[in-house]
């Protein structure tokens, strides 16, 4: 199994290989988490994502990186989970992993789909954030606003740890429970 351990250090970025083409390691820096699957996912394709693309390009000009390595970085991991409380998770069914995000690992309260103390999710992503730029390509799937608007009308895909998918509407994040990203509480 993966190494779930080295997912709390530098695996936080967007590139899967150095400069000189050698695959990088999860505690090298600027490391995209699909890295620690490598030995049983044998493509980084896997990561990448049609609707992403776009994106992809905004996200290696803020971050300076090859754009190509960005677009197969398309989905955030849950950074809560680690190997030491997964086993004792109740309900696995009730835990998200992964989803469609810009940001690679999400582990910070406003990273996360559930509210924040204002009331709504993504702050960091929103109208007067950091990354607000980039808050298009979150909710990128089945788009009903033009670009123009800052909301998308759009939806996420969302991996839970017992293996099935679903579908998020665009949210402020009122509906969605901490428990799902954190089950034992701990953070």
């Amino acid at each position: 199994m993966p190494d779930f351990h080295t997912h709390t250090g530098n695996c936080n970025g967007h590139l899967w290989y150095s400069a000189g083409g050698n695959l990088l390691k999860a505690s090298d820096n600027h490391s995209y988490w699909g890295v620690i699957y490598k030995d049983y996912v044998k493509e980084p394709e896997l990561f990448g994502c049609p609707t992403f693309n776009n994106f992809s390009q905004i996200v290696a000009q803020d971050m300076l990186y090859e754009e190509g390595e960005v677009k197969n970085a398309a989905y955030s991991m849950n950074g809560w989970l680690t190997e030491e409380n997964s086993a004792a998770i109740p309900r696995h069914s009730d835990v998200i992993v992964a989803h469609d995000h810009m940001e690679p690992r999400i582990e910070n309260g406003n990273d996360m789909l559930f509210a924040d103390s204002n009331g709504k999710n993504l702050s960091h992503y929103r109208q007067g954030g950091g990354r607000e730029s980039w808050y298009r390509g979150i909710f990128r799937h089945s788009v009903r606003n033009s670009g123009y608007d800052f909301e998308t009308g759009g939806k996420l895909n969302c991996l839970w740890l017992d293996g099935h998918v679903t579908t998020f509407k665009e949210t402020l994040g009122e509906d969605i429970p901490k428990r799902w990203y954190d089950p034992l509480g701990k953070n």
